[in-house]
């Protein structure tokens, strides 16, 4: 079996061609646009009164020349205020991701669950450790959860992943915004393969011979044969298409049977908040960020 006798595992979501997802959004753009702007507009209005309170409180300040009962004042203010804006936006963002983004999923691909958040994360910190993309890690905060078989029994599962290492007292703290994902394949590898957009001072790099690839990627493994044999002209493809495409910084681990692939974005499915809260642009692009895990996998599960 090869790829192209097998065209159709290409864009599980999309199904070969964008025109379910023109109409999935253009369904759900109508039924929530107008309860989304309206609390999004409520948002903008929170912000332009923290404005007003700041600017009162200035004026405040300079006219009772009193520091201590000033800064009593602001700090009571600022806190409510907070709470106040944090109440709001939460409930805006809560609701675009739990309806609209929920149900776009669901209507694109059954086969995939959208979850807003889980108390548990045990598994996501262990395959996160288990992808070695950090050696030290401090503290983790996951959300946006998307899981599911596709062909071939593929499970994946990916999250909007925030992780800190060298936090603590006299330490420089460093925190990884990324969106997180994993495959388990059906294929056992006998080796690491590293696949980075961000060339760095990696040991055992591999030259592929393929100068537009080698202009964006960098291959890192002991073990050069298996890389070159999964590395196939498809695979090559298809990666420089995904990074032309969308120019997103990500690498990839290739480990046992698991795909590991960390996407350096700040999370995905983010509501606008000083724009209109349904940016089809962005919400394409973190379509096209899941499509290619999926493709991917399924990609790597016949070669391998």
């Amino acid at each position: 079996m090869n790829l192209n006798e097998n065209n159709y595992i290409n864009n599980f979501i999309f199904d070969g061609n964008l025109d379910k997802f023109e109409k999935v959004y253009d369904e759900l753009n109508i039924k929530y646009i107008r309860v989304l702007e309206k609390m999004r507009k409520k948002v903008i209005r929170i912000i332009f009164l923290g404005w007003v309170l700041f600017l009162a409180w200035g004026i405040f300040s300079i006219w009772i020349s009193n520091s201590k009962i000033s800064v009593a004042l602001g700090a009571m203010v600022g806190v409510l205020y907070y709470f106040y804006y944090d109440k709001h936006e939460s409930k805006y963002i809560d609701f675009y991701k739990r309806e609209f983004i929920s149900n776009f999923l669901k209507l694109l691909n059954g086969n995939l669950t959208y979850l807003r958040t889980r108390n548990e994360i045990t598994e996501i910190i262990d395959e996160y450790k288990g992808s070695k993309f950090n050696k030290m890690l401090d503290a983790f905060e996951a959300n946006d959860f998307v899981e599911g078989y596709i062909e071939n029994d593929i499970f994946v599962k990916m999250c909007g992943l925030h992780v800190s290492f060298g936090a603590g007292k006299n330490k420089h703290n460093l925190r990884i915004n990324s969106v997180f994902s994993f495959a388990y394949l059906n294929k056992y590898l006998k080796t690491q393969i590293k696949i980075s957009t961000k060339h760095k001072l990696e040991k055992n790099v591999i030259k592929i011979d393929n100068e537009e690839f080698e202009k964006i990627y960098q291959v890192s493994s002991k073990n050069e044969e298996e890389a070159i044999r999964i590395l196939r002209e498809e695979i090559i493809k298809y990666l420089i298409e995904f990074y032309d495409e969308n120019n997103i910084n990500f690498e990839i681990i290739l480990k046992s049977n698991r795909l590991y692939i960390r996407f350096f974005r700040d999370g995905m499915f983010e509501p606008k908040i000083h724009t209109t809260s349904i940016n089809k642009e962005a919400i394409l692009k973190d379509f096209r960020m899941m499509n290619f895990v999926i493709n991917l996998s399924d990609k790597l599960q016949l070669l391998c």
